[in-house]
């Protein structure tokens, strides 16, 4: 990913992020209009986030800037969709979404020995896109995605001994593409697994993959 200082100096960064949590997810379709219905979607979830930071573009500092960083992460979406009905086993879905992320605070030594306080960080984003669904067989669905997504006045917070260091800005658009599987239990078990993967391209670069695990009720 790249961020932008107050000086407007570049920084890009690479790292990989590590989420352990759970969460709720509420929906609402509406009844059948034509060949399509409309949806509300609504989430809340919760969990641990590690994560390591590398970069090479900071001056007057070491050549590569490195630090390990973990807390507790919130957050929750609002969405609103209409799904286009094809025939029994393929749909294509226009959707947009506002997503919002909060993340506590946490203290990391920078290089090795730089102690560095980080303030807690809130990501606001809007995203559409649009899905294609098939079934592939009755109890498996493939699902491919792509999308647009902007973040408001995302920004980095920081101290080190008191003092403040410059703003990580990383406001900005992203272009992303997205891949998943989903397996749903034979029987009367309400019980689903989701294996997926998403791709992006832009103010942030880089690939996500997920296992989920999911109840209906």
């Amino acid at each position: 990913s790249q961020s932008i200082l107050d000086d407007g100096l570049v920084i890009r960064s690479q790292g990989v992020a590590e989420y352990l949590g759970g969460g709720l997810l509420a929906r609402f379709d509406f009844d059948n209009q034509g060949r399509g219905k409309n949806y509300l979607e609504a989430s809340l979830r919760g969990g641990k986030l590690k994560m390591d930071f590398q970069s090479a573009d900071f001056i007057n500092g070491p050549d590569v800037v490195t630090y390990e960083s973990g807390g507790q992460y919130f957050g929750g979406h609002l969405a609103i969709g209409r799904i286009f009905n094809f025939n029994e086993s393929k749909t294509l879905d226009f959707y947009g979404k506002y997503l919002v992320t909060a993340l506590s605070g946490d203290q990391v030594l920078v290089a090795g020995s730089t102690p560095v306080s980080f303030n807690n960080n809130i990501s606001q984003r809007l995203r559409g896109g649009v899905r294609f669904g098939y079934n592939l067989a009755s109890s498996l669905r493939l699902v491919t995605g792509l999308g647009y997504e902007y973040e408001f006045d995302g920004k980095t917070v920081a101290q080190t001994q008191g003092w403040p260091l410059k703003t990580l800005k990383h406001s900005g658009g992203t272009a992303l593409a997205e891949l998943g599987l989903s397996l749903r239990l034979a029987g009367n078990v309400p019980m689903t697994f989701t294996l997926g993967g998403q791709g992006f391209l832009g103010q942030r670069d880089g690939v996500n993959a997920s296992l989920q695990l999911g109840f209906e009720f």
